[in-house]
């Protein structure tokens, strides 16, 4: 599945391991390849090849996890004879690991790395890492496409974290209608919960202001509108995300650097209604929404609100956009499928989970995501 195209040695020592496994447990393996060069790229520099091989990864020890448990089979091209440190390895994939250990889990109780060299009938064999992943009682997932927050950023979530949104008793959803006005202090917008500032920057902007479905990508997922709208649907109250109002730094006479809200506006090169047309578009193709019961709905018009406020300067054409978010009974997705996580086909019927709807596995073999589960076929 996750193979350099064209890799012999992958191959080769993939026959070579499962024929001599032949008569032990029976255990999924799945094999990956990368390069010595590419796992030492530190965390700053590291490139697109260093986040190929970590989603990989992520993939990978989901589907084992999610399948009973097994092994990674990882070659790691430009390995030297000599060399049996793992201190690279552990540096690429241990934020990947840890991140799929579910509420309570101790990485050291699932998962067991190991120069494959280290065992004798594998003597010869020193470029390769076998990595043991126990199985999930319930399931490893990869990402949840939901944010939650606190007051000052957007928080990743986890199993626990959904688990108990969907428990909570359910409250009267606050409506988005109430938007009010664009405050005359500008220091009522300092972010917390409730509130989020963002502004363009031109560099970014220039090439695409004309653009009305790039302008909508760019603010959806560069200023982090999806993320915000997910966490702040889940707050009791809603919240508002607004672009065009920044923070600047401040002395203040006692000698320290504070914040300051600032309104800068932006102007649009096209009309308000493209945006906002191309905005709820946005909404009603990417978002979903789990309820109470388990159920997966489509992502509603209603859970935003869009508003342009134009600032009150002589002669301005500088605008001021809010999102208004309504607080939603159950859990916000930005992504159409929920959730995102993986199995071998062929190795469960199906998971049973809260949020998971029933897994789809296409006629010819290929990989498909269902609502809440992708499907990934082994070699």
């Amino acid at each position: 599945m996750a193979t350099e195209a064209g890799c012999v040695r992958c191959t080769e020592v993939k026959k070579s391991f499962t024929e001599k496994e032949i008569n032990g447990p029976v255990r999924k393996v799945l094999p990956i390849h990368t390069k010595y060069d590419v796992l030492r790229e530190s965390v700053k520099k590291s490139g697109q090849e260093k986040k190929t091989f970590t989603d990989k990864v992520a993939k990978a020890v989901s589907a084992l996890r999610n399948s009973g448990g097994g092994l990674l089979l990882v070659h790691v091209e430009g390995t030297s004879e000599e060399d049996r440190c793992l201190e690279y390895f552990d540096e690429a994939t241990r934020r990947v690991f840890t991140g799929l250990l579910e509420s309570g889990e101790l990485y050291t109780d699932i998962y067991k790395r190991n120069c494959l060299c280290q065992i004798d009938k594998y003597k010869d064999v020193k470029d390769f890492v076998l990595v043991e992943v126990l199985k999930v009682d319930n399931v490893c997932t990869v990402d949840y496409n939901t944010k939650l927050n606190n007051d000052s950023e957007n928080l990743s979530v986890n199993s626990l974290n959904i688990k108990l949104l969907l428990r909570k008793p359910e409250r009267q959803t606050c409506s988005s209608d109430n938007v009010g006005n664009l405050p005359d202090d500008v220091q009522e917008l300092h972010e917390n919960r409730h509130i989020q500032l963002k502004t363009f920057k031109s560099e970014n902007v220039e090439p695409i202001k004309s653009d009305p479905e790039k302008l909508t990508d760019y603010i959806w997922h560069t200023l982090k509108l999806k993320d915000n709208i997910t966490a702040m649907s889940k707050v009791v109250g809603g919240g508002s995300y607004y672009l065009g109002v920044k923070e600047s730094r401040i002395t203040t006479k006692e000698g320290y650097t504070t914040k300051i809200p600032e309104y800068t506006g932006f102007k649009l090169d096209i009309t308000q209604d493209s945006l906002e047309t191309h905005i709820y578009k946005k909404l009603e193709s990417d978002v979903c929404v789990l309820d109470a019961k388990g159920k997966f709905k489509e992502g509603s018009k209603d859970l935003i609100k869009i508003i342009f406020y134009k600032l009150p300067r002589q002669d301005s054409q500088l605008v001021v956009l809010k999102v208004a978010i309504r607080y939603c009974n159950g859990v916000v997705f930005y992504d159409k499928q929920g959730p995102r996580t993986y199995v071998i086909a062929g190795a469960v019927k199906g998971i049973q989970c809260m949020w998971f709807e029933q897994t789809n596995v296409h006629s010819d073999g290929t990989p498909v995501c269902a609502r809440g589960m992708c499907v990934l076929l082994s070699e």
